[in-house]
């Protein structure tokens, strides 16, 4: 926990259960129930410190708690995943590098998203207005098997420095038809045509 109560969770009682599993300065960890389905799901809200090196914890924390299951980890990171997701300040390698190690080992990946790219901006002047993609909506394969439809969708910022976000639900996909995916490097394959007949026949 923190003093100043960095983190807060509100929810509507009648709707889901939720049950505090870890707490910590920069993250909540969560099991959420819907009550109507039934649902279930683990959720880590976070919120970052300003500075990398304080970060950095939070990293390894996530990396401990890594979640079998349908995972959901999202909130304010303070950090950028890659270089194309800041603009006016330059983005220090280190500082990737060391998130992207943590997402990559806890199997995370980005939701849907939808409306705004850049999350946050610090409301300067154009000369010294700076973009980030900060906040962000991160989930495992796990989630993504259930839950393929839902997105997050990033508001217009307003008054504040940070785009509010709302995370859309989807239909389950327990037991629906997958979608056909292609993927136009497979035609590169050597002898493609006949491979896709030979399948296509079995």
């Amino acid at each position: 926990m923190h003093p100043g109560g960095r983190i807060w969770i509100l929810w509507k009682g009648n709707k889901v259960d939720v049950e505090v599993l870890e707490m910590d300065p920069q993250y909540i960890h969560a099991k959420v129930k819907v009550l109507q389905s039934g649902v279930t799901f683990i959720s880590t809200f976070v919120y970052s410190f300003n500075k990398l090196e304080d970060r950095l914890p939070l990293w390894n924390e996530l990396i401990r708690i890594c979640v079998t299951g349908p995972w959901l980890v999202l909130g304010n990171f303070n950090n950028v995943l890659f270089s194309n997701e800041r603009l006016g300040k330059l983005v220090i390698d280190n500082e990737m590098a060391l998130f992207q190690s943590a997402v990559n080992n806890c199997g995370l990946q980005d939701m849907k998203t939808t409306g705004a790219f850049f999350t946050w901006n610090n409301k300067q002047s154009s000369a010294t207005r700076v973009f980030s993609r900060i906040d962000m909506v991160l989930v495992n394969d796990d989630w993504l098997k259930e839950w393929s439809e839902w997105f997050a969708h990033y508001q217009p910022e307003g008054e504040f420095d940070h785009c509010p976000c709302i995370v859309s639900c989807g239909e389950s996909n327990t037991g629906n038809k997958k979608p056909f995916k292609f993927f136009n490097m497979w035609t590169k394959v050597e002898d493609f045509g006949a491979l896709v007949t030979q399948h296509w026949q079995i």
